[in-house]
């Protein structure tokens, strides 16, 4: 073996596999035109009278299940060449048979592969019988897991070249090999998975009539193309219904079909199984499938196909189906997003044959192709493409919520100035405004208002700005804190008047305690907690209730909304009560929370959940803390801001 024809072949073999991806095609198109590559790189070196290329499939069935711990071997070398001296055995009688099973434990199998170019020799795995004078050995094809191979050359060579064959120039030139053709299958699947997933953006893209929501109907596309790409003749979506408690079919390539729905307590189910555990699982052979999947479903949806098949209303995967449709192979593999099961992924593989349905004990006498590792990689990607939807929906959802309850909350003001303008201006012509008083009454609360409106709508454009992480802090000094908090309680004067109560700053806040903050920013968070303790006031009616007074006497009384502030060393600290509906401990723990509204939200105002939120990130972006106190016993409610005397002080 000459090592520049080698390594020349070598580099042939990588550009062959790169032009694999020069002509469209289907996927699984494409892992035969890969097959073909290696095959006629192997054929190069012409020391090897013979080749067997394995497709290792491992067994990933539940325990108790018989062969489960054994790997099966699918031979995918191309045909034509002369058969390869092997003999009949237990477990495979090549050429005719196309698997072959490994009766080798899972944990030994893993661990011969795994040691096996520390030994520095060629080593036979597992064995297989040959024709006397020949000999062979095992070479195995890694991909990112280099405990596992995903392939495996069985060399076969005569034994007149076993001093060639077993000398350390052979051993490094077959590792060399092994390590390439692992880097061209690592490629290989890369590039298959980003054009599968090309595919899908392509199909989602299309203009077509949603079903039931855009969720459904992605999914229900995606297992269109599934079906298509992977050579799949059934491809379903399984979505767990909290509700009920099930597992319910949902969508699939065959469209319609009768509603299946699977208890997730029956953990007899091999879908229920992969639901609650969060693991994929595969069977091979329908004798496996009908042990552990319900029968009794599998047999209807089988004549739901048949009959759909007969009547030509199969959208996809019709060419494969028998006319008696038995499936044989199956892969379920859970989705979730974080922590929460969403729903589930069948596919299904079925006898492709033209031939009539065998009799009850013929039923398994036919052979199909399994799914390998190759299907199961191309699947995690396609989970992790399906996740990424359902969160950017959620998020898109709840923009859209925030985006609602936005336009909810600044229409209100607005609509409140209106019906406030309305009051005093004359409707007929001529008449005049009685009393100047009430005209700038009203005048100062649509004022205040508007200035409300701005404010909620400056709560939005600061969410966007922290979702997104172009918030940036500036250092501004309010040298006189409690002047600055006089002027800001003013502003909602006029809104209060309902109430009968007022804003005060208490006389206990001095007037020579500063602060550095981004003005902009703590003018939103206190307006947010001040317009929060407005809203939750008592009215005089409901103070009456509860045995106080309908109207404050004193600017200090406890039935008004008190500021105050302090200062020591280092940090301000600055308070904001309000007497009115009580805050139980649970909304005490929840009520900084993102779209977070409390059990009395709806009965007081409209709002969106997100000004107390907000106040929290920008207090906490300053370096300081908000809380909801409940020590002092004279006030339902109090807010505690501390913040350092300088931004990034602590």
């Amino acid at each position: 073996m000459e090592i520049k024809q080698t390594l020349a072949d070598i580099s042939r073999m990588h550009k062959n596999v790169s032009g694999i991806f020069k002509k469209k095609r289907k996927i699984y198109e494409y892992l035969d035109d890969f097959i073909d590559v290696l095959s006629v790189f192997i054929e190069k070196f012409e020391v090897f009278s013979h080749h067997i290329l394995w497709e290792c499939i491992y067994n990933r069935v539940p325990e108790g299940l018989p062969g489960a711990d054994d790997y099966i071997l699918r031979d995918t070398a191309k045909k034509g060449t002369g058969n390869a001296p092997v003999q009949k055995t237990e477990n495979f009688n090549y050429p005719r048979d196309e698997y072959f099973r490994v009766p080798l434990p899972k944990k030994e199998f893993i661990n011969k592969f795994s040691n096996y170019f520390s030994h520095e020799e060629l080593t036979k795995v597992f064995e297989i019988s040959l024709t006397p004078g020949y000999s062979y050995f095992n070479l195995p094809v890694f991909s990112e897991d280099k405990d596992r191979p995903q392939w495996i050359l069985t060399l076969i060579y005569s034994e007149e070249n076993n001093e060639v064959v077993n000398s350390e120039d052979s051993f490094a030139l077959m590792e060399h090999i092994s390590s390439q053709t692992s880097l061209a299958w690592q490629k290989f699947r890369e590039n298959t998975a980003n054009i599968l997933l090309r595919h899908i953006d392509d199909v989602l893209e299309e203009v077509e009539t949603t079903r039931r929501d855009s969720t459904i109907d992605q999914l229900y596309k995606i297992s269109r193309v599934l079906s298509g790409e992977l050579s799949v003749d059934w491809c379903a979506f399984f979505r767990v219904d909290e509700e009920k408690d099930t597992l319910k079919l949902e969508i699939g390539n065959i469209d319609p079909l009768a509603t299946l729905e699977y208890p997730l307590h029956d953990s007899s189910d091999i879908r229920v199984k992969c639901v609650n555990e969060k693991i994929a699982l595969r069977l091979f052979g329908r004798k496996s499938l009908e042990k552990i999947v319900h029968n009794d479903k599998m047999k209807p949806l089988e004549k739901e196909i048949r009959r759909y098949r007969k009547q030509g209303k199969l959208k996809a995967g019709k060419k494969h189906f028998t006319p008696y449709v038995l499936f044989e192979h199956a892969i379920f593999s859970p989705i979730a997003v974080g922590d929460k099961i969403i729903g589930l992924f069948t596919l299904y593989r079925a006898k492709k044959t033209g031939q009539p349905e065998p009799p009850p004990r013929d039923r398994f006498a036919y052979v199909t192709r399994p799914f390998p590792d190759f299907d199961i990689y191309l699947l995690k990607k396609v989970r992790r493409y399906v996740v990424n939807l359902f969160v950017f929906h959620q998020a898109l959802q709840k923009r859209l919520r925030n985006i609602r309850n936005i336009i909810d909350q600044v229409a209100s003001p607005i609509s409140e100035a209106i019906t406030a303008t309305e009051k005093f201006i004359p409707r007929n012509v001529g008449v005049e405004i009685t009393s100047m008083r009430d005209f700038f009454e009203r005048m100062r609360y649509i004022n205040a208002l508007s200035r409300i409106t701005v404010q909620y709508a400056g709560n939005f454009e600061i969410l966007l700005d922290i979702d997104t992480g172009d918030l940036n802090l500036k250092r501004e000094t309010i040298a006189d804190l409690r002047g600055y908090l006089i002027d800001l309680a003013r502003l909602y004067t006029p809104l209060i008047r309902q109430k009968c109560i007022s804003i005060n700053v208490t006389k206990e806040t001095r007037s020579d305690i500063s602060v550095q903050v981004d003005k902009d920013l703590f003018d939103l968070v206190i307006s947010n907690i001040i317009d929060n303790a407005i809203k939750y006031s008592y009215d005089p009616e409901d103070r009456m209730r509860v045995g106080l007074q309908p109207k404050p006497r004193l600017t200090e009384d406890k039935e008004n909304v008190l500021i105050a502030a302090e200062e020591d060393n280092d940090s301000v600290t600055v308070w904001v009560s309000s007497y009115g509906i009580e805050l139980s401990d649970q909304e005490k723990n929840r009520i900084f929370e993102r779209e977070y509204r409390g059990y009395h939200a709806d009965d007081r105002s409209r709002g969106t959940g997100i000004g107390l939120y907000l106040a929290k990130e920008i207090i906490e972006m300053h370096g300081g803390s908000i809380e909801v106190e409940s020590g002092r016993p004279e006030y339902n409610t109090v807010f505690k801001i501390t913040l350092p005397k300088k931004i990034g002080q602590h």
